[in-house]
């Protein structure tokens, strides 16, 4: 986790900003690879579980189709935000988007960044509220966990596979802006042009809304298609070489 951490904030982040198509395609094939690997841990499907199947990719591609919030440094928010963001260990898929849509990237990657490169108390306390979210988070979530395994462990998995293809929405490596906040003037504008968009400084506006597209249909930058389908590949294929690894049981 450490090194996710430090892997998370400092290439991730210059991936994500420099060279974001691959870097989703990439994420898009690990979570393609992850729910086909969990949907075969059950062995028998029926009608019952394609419904749960259903419920699982419904709620979590209507939580990735929710307007992104703004992110809130207030440490109640952060703290929030901690106990959310953990559960990605337990319940993958979901809870990354509900990170995602409370607008907190844009408040603990820099912060956690300017800790680490500067050691400033300001960033501390916020990243220390964050670890502490998600420390209950985990605590509390686990125990859920443990007993819906316990006790649904087939339909556990299916809605857990449910969510991971739900969440491959919110990852599409190419997404056109539809609609955005001008946050300095507060305007409300409907996404025309690139030149007009890309005049107003990244930090002054929230995208709103946003449409998957095919690559030769992207307009906000260099769909590099050949890249991010190799990035993709790549991610779907490394789940696999993992598995191969793992040593488990289907479930009835």
């Amino acid at each position: 986790m450490a090194g996710g951490v430090v892997i998370g904030v400092f290439l991730i982040d210059y991936l994500i900003n420099n060279h974001p198509e691959p870097l989703w395609g990439f994420f898009f094939g690990l979570i393609l690879a992850s729910a086909i690997f969990v949907g075969r841990q059950v062995a028998h499907w029926n009608i019952s579980r394609f419904l749960l199947l259903s419920v699982g990719f419904a709620l979590a591609f209507g939580i990735t189709m929710i307007s992104p919030a703004e992110g809130n440094p207030a440490l109640w928010y952060v703290f929030l935000s901690g106990t959310i963001a953990i559960c990605a260990l337990i319940l993958p898929g979901i809870s990354g988007s509900f990170l995602l849509l409370m607008g907190m990237y844009t408040i603990i990657i820099p912060a956690l960044k300017q800790w680490l490169q500067y050691r400033t108390m300001e960033h501390f306390y916020t990243i220390a509220v964050f670890g502490m979210g998600c420390l209950v988070g985990v605590a509390g979530f686990s125990r859920v966990m443990s007993w819906l395994f316990k006790n649904y462990k087939a339909s556990t998995f299916v809605v857990l596979t449910g969510f991971l293809l739900g969440s491959l929405n919110k990852i599409w490596p190419w997404r056109n802006v539809g609609t955005y906040l001008n946050k300095q003037t507060n305007q409300l504008t409907d996404f025309t042009d690139l030149q007009s968009f890309k005049a107003i400084p990244a930090k002054e506006i929230r995208v709103l809304t946003e449409h998957n597209v095919w690559p030769h249909e992207y307009i906000m930058s260099d769909p590099q298609t050949a890249t991010t389908i190799i990035a993709a590949l790549v991610g779907f294929v490394l789940i696999f070489w993992l598995e191969r690894n793992v040593k488990s049981d289907s479930i009835d």
